[in-house]
């Protein structure tokens, strides 16, 4: 054979063995498919997800780095930019998102046409941006990366092992915390409804909070897919948003020792084992949003405590703006930076760069507070509601705002105070959180604590400790405030990066520290090991490793459509039976994700448009429902105990449903009813109220015994206050039942009470059931 024909069939050989192996690929997927039908292969998912996320960071990190290069133009190490960078381009990308939605722009074009404009506009400039820094790093980068000895080497394990585990508990969507669900998802969720940002029209007071994270879940909202995907897209935004906390916390810690490189120093973040408990895990809420911004700020205060000029000030200034943009704990940086503005315009005698870090905190936080003051009359609604005219704002609401006392200060003065500064310590050891979840064991903070008193014989450090006193600021602000634990995850960066220092410090002062540092770190990796498998999740009832487990097994039964529901707190069933533009009045629970419509809540206490109790008829109900915008109502006929004041407020409601809802359907355990334009049946066969019930005052016959109300007629403010209209005799209930509750329209009654039963026929004729609550059932007439 000659060479010219050995060559050809070399080539021919090495061109058959890519063919025979994609024919081997098709041969395999084919055959699999019938097993697993491909395209339910949650890795296809999840690359989806990866992939949706990877273009949100591509886009902040283009626009940030063309803004940073105006912003940072002095010489700076690669690494403090990028963070700087990561930080501002995140901001813009959600200020972007919010300006679309004033704009009423939101859809799926924009979900892929803004990030698509960003990274168009701002990708050459990035491009050479990066090329720069990737200069400034100089040669060897994955060299200098790799581990050079047994402790980095179990410092880049530890951090894998700590990534690896959080990702797992981000994998399924059912990790969502209860807040999520409660308002930082459905929040999104009703924007994107809307098509763009507005007013919640009942004033809901958590859609007026700061929401800077759900601005960014507005964003995955508005993608391609269901529920499942849009949830799970929220959590992968908020992941990545962790993943760049911790190169973060790297580049401060560096910063904390002047420039000192202190390798895989973001492992001290596990050091925190109370990161991976419920709910200061990473739950699709807005904590580790909040967080995210720590490193950024740390390092735009400690640039500016160096050189106090306009430029820098700005800077620190707009990062401040972002905390604040994204939730009211972040007042816990804003005193910090006040007072460090504070003292450096003293020192300096400067007002101008004090001046331009308040311009530009005020500016960005605009987003919050002239909304909020343009859409409800008060910028921080409605917590200034005695100086502002607040709209809407009903009869009583200053009198019902809910406030949760279990992690509120109290006391006197002086014990206020003592408990305070106590708490600069005690955070550490002395749990603040639900019962159910840990009990009393202290999980996050020990280690930094006890650091401290180390730190003085380590040399003087003044960024580390500038830094420590940022910290305690941000702990005195959390207990005075709300000292719940899981706020304090805001301040994990810059605890982490103190922690990182110290233990840097303390081990190169020998072998004998080295000693102590290992035993120490040892013990809190120990004593922690196991708050990751503490079953403790409020919303899946267990740990979300088991979910996780179940999620993923779900396939191998072929329960592909069952996983890819939101079973716990999500309304996903109601959503499918609800026509686009329907908008949902949701009766007195907090749930409201998975309706994919507009949403209105009537929960007292936590909206300023709806208190039954000022609204005798069902005509004055009806008229506010349609003044919002309501076309359906939702509610849940099982309530559980009640008081008499709730009751009294059930009533009129369950007039309301009864005169104007149609077509009532029930969906497991909730009634969803079609809000007609006037008076509607109560139920199929049940003769049609007249226009005159509805404008008829409600009247309660309470039919109870024991501690009861008195049985007799009430009007809903007489039965709060247990002063009966008129009292009904039990002799009298027994002679003529018909004619002693002739003049009520509802009932409540204890079926228990013996000498109430000669009243049951006349009950059942009259009335109808609507709302069971424990021992008692809520009728109302015919």
């Amino acid at each position: 054979m000659t060479t010219r024909k050995c060559a050809g069939w070399g080539k021919a050989r090495r061109g058959a063995v890519p063919v025979l192996l994609l024919a081997a690929l098709a041969v395999f997927a084919a055959v699999a498919n019938q097993h697993y039908p491909l395209r339910e292969w949650l890795l296809f998912m999840y690359l989806r997800y990866w992939l949706l996320a990877g273009l949100f960071a591509a886009a902040a990190l283009a626009v940030g780095l063309v803004v940073a290069s105006r912003a940072v133009r002095e010489p700076s190490r690669p690494g403090v930019k990028l963070v700087l960078a990561f930080a501002l381009g995140v901001l813009i990308f959600a200020l972007g998102v919010f300006v679309a939605g004033l704009a009423k722009l939101y859809g799926t074009a924009f979900f892929f046409a803004w990030p698509g404009l960003l990274l168009m506009l701002c990708g050459r400039g990035a491009w050479r941006e990066l090329g720069q820094l990737r200069r400034g790093l100089g040669r060897g980068l994955a060299a200098r990366a790799l581990p050079h000895d047994w402790v980095q080497g179990g410092a880049a394990l530890f951090l894998a092992l700590g990534l690896v585990a959080v990702y797992l508990q981000v994998m399924t969507p059912l990790n969502v915390g209860a807040d999520s669900y409660w308002y930082h998802l459905p929040i999104a969720e009703h924007y994107v409804a809307s098509g763009g940002i507005r007013a919640f029209a009942e004033g809901w007071y958590l859609g007026a909070y700061p929401h800077l994270a759900s601005l960014l879940y507005t964003w995955a909202f508005q993608s391609p897919g269901d529920l499942f995907d849009h949830v799970a897209l929220c959590s992968h935004i908020e992941w990545a948003l962790f993943l760049a906390t911790l190169p973060g916390v790297g580049v401060l810690t560096r910063q904390l020792l002047g420039g000192e490189r202190v390798p895989y120093a973001a492992a001290a973040v596990f050091l925190f084992p109370g990161l991976f408990l419920y709910d200061s895990s990473l739950i699709t809420g807005a904590d580790h949003i909040l967080a995210f911004w720590a490193p950024a700020l740390a390092i735009a205060l400690l640039r500016m405590g160096e050189r106090f000029a306009v430029r820098e000030a700005m800077l620190a200034g707009a990062l401040t703006g972002a905390t604040i943009l994204t939730k009211y704990q972040g007042s816990y940086f804003f005193v910090a930076a006040l007072l460090l503005v504070g003292v450096l315009s003293l020192r300096s005698r400067r007002l101008r760069p004090a001046l331009a870090w308040a311009l530009a905190c005020l500016v960005i936080s605009s987003a919050h507070w002239l909304k909020n003051w343009i859409f409800y009359g008060d910028p921080f609604y409605p917590l200034l509601h005695r100086f502002f005219a607040l709209h809407p704002f009903h009869e009583g609401a200053a009198d019902r705002m809910y406030w949760d006392a279990q992690f509120l200060l109290s006391g006197s003065l002086g014990e206020k105070v003592g408990k305070t500064l106590a708490a600069l310590v005690s955070f550490s050891f002395v749990p603040h959180d639900w019962a159910g979840f840990h009990g009393d064991r202290p999980v996050f903070g020990s280690l930094f604590t006890l650091l401290i008193p180390v730190l003085p014989l380590l040399g003087r450090h003044k960024r580390v400790w500038l830094t420590i006193a940022g910290v305690e600021i941000g702990v005195l602000v959390w207990f005075v405030t709300n000292h719940q634990d899981r706020y304090l995850q805001a301040l994990l960066p810059w605890m982490a990066a103190c922690t990182a220092a110290i233990l840097w410090l303390a081990w190169q002062q020998g072998w004998g520290v080295r000693v102590a540092v290992f035993l120490l770190v040892g013990f809190q990796v120990a004593w922690g090991a196991d708050v990751y498998f503490i079953r403790s999740h409020s919303m899946v009832g267990d740990s979300p490793l088991k979910m996780l487990v179940d999620h993923i097994g779900a396939g191998q039964q072929r329960r592909y459509a069952e996983r890819r529901k939101l079973h716990f707190g999500s309304l996903q069933e109601v959503g499918e039976r609800l026509p686009a533009d329907a908008k949902v009045l949701i009766h007195e629970r907090h749930d409201r994700l998975g309706l994919g419509t507009a949403s209105i809540s009537d929960t007292l206490s936590w909206q300023g448009a709806v208190d039954y109790m000022v609204l005798d008829t069902p005509e004055a109900a009806w008229r506010l429902w349609k003044s919002l915008g309501a076309t359906h109502v939702l509610w849940w006929p099982d309530r559980g105990d009640m008081a008499a004041e709730e009751l009294a407020r059930e009533a009129v409601f369950a007039r309301t449903v009864a005169s104007y809802g149609a077509s009532p359907e029930s969906i497991g355990d909730k009634r969803l009813s079609k809000l007609g334009r006037g008076p509607a049946a109560l139920g199929q066969g049940s003769t049609p109220w007249s226009v005159a019930s509805g404008q008829q005052a409600t009247v309660i016959a309470w039919l109870g015994c024991g501690a009861d109300p008195v049985t007799g007629l009430y009007t809903p403010r007489g039965l709060v206050g247990r002063a009966p209209a008129q009292t009904l005799t039990p002799a009298r209930l027994r002679e003529a039942p018909n004619d002693a509750l002739a003049h009520a329209n509802a009932l409540v009654w204890r079926p228990s009470c013996p000498e109430l039963a000669a009243t049951r026929s006349a009950i059942m004729r009259g009335f109808t059931e609507v709302i069971h609550a424990g021992g008692v059932g809520l009728w109302i007439r015919r």
